[in-house]
């Protein structure tokens, strides 16, 4: 990182791991960054400079993280000292946003990695209690992914739009892997959502397959 400062994975306590995200938004690859935890007694041996030093480009800049462009391509960094543990924890991320094709444009590679950032940047804080709703999800979501998301919407309505009788469907993305399925409203669903709301908080459901029997027939 700089020529006193060396991380060593052979080093005690050292530890390594990638994140990744279900959503294929980009071919052949769900990486989205890794992260590096390391002991170090000096809680000031990194400086955010000492990070962007190679920068071509600097996007964005703050006291533990940066976005920036170093040989044609974008990149993402973070770190945090751990008083506490005596350790640091840094983050990269440089996804293969080139598998992408056509090529992307800079803004929608800047957004996703400053989407890593933020993932990055609240690793160590507890969830607390949030909404769980549609919108709050989307809100949380990359421009990538909600692009991911409209182009499977518009698949399941020209499918359902093309085929009157079509009762159930499941967008896939090109590796067939399916992420959500809709069915046509109708008496026998909606008899399946009454079942299922009727369901009290924090009790079992016990499956019949005869109450059920209609998504069964469907590939539910």
């Amino acid at each position: 990182m700089k020529p006193d400062f060396e991380i060593d994975s052979q080093s005690e306590g050292f530890r390594g791991f990638q994140v990744f995200n279900f959503i294929n938004i980009i071919p052949f690859s769900s990486d989205q960054g890794e992260f590096y935890i390391f002991k170090k007694t000096n809680s000031s041996a990194v400086k955010i400079e000492d990070l962007i030093k190679p920068a071509d480009q600097v996007i964005y800049i703050d006291d533990n993280s940066a976005i920036y462009k170093i040989d044609r391509k974008y990149k993402a960094m973070y770190f945090d000292y751990l008083a506490d543990k005596k350790e640091y924890i840094l983050f990269s991320s440089n996804s293969p946003f080139w598998n992408i094709q056509p090529e992307l444009k800079p803004e929608l590679e800047i957004n996703q990695l400053a989407y890593h950032l933020r993932m990055a940047k609240n690793i160590l804080k507890p969830i607390t209690t949030q909404k769980e709703s549609w919108s709050m999800y989307k809100s949380q979501l990359s421009l990538l992914e909600n692009s991911f998301f409209e182009k499977l919407n518009s698949e399941v309505l020209a499918a359902f739009k093309s085929d009157p009788n079509e009762k159930a469907f499941s967008p896939a993305d090109k590796g067939n892997i399916k992420y959500y399925s809709v069915f046509k409203s109708n008496p026998e669903i909606n008899e399946v959502w009454k079942k299922l709301s009727s369901v009290t908080i924090n009790t079992n459901l016990k499956i019949n397959e005869k109450d059920f029997q209609y998504l069964f027939d469907n590939d539910f």
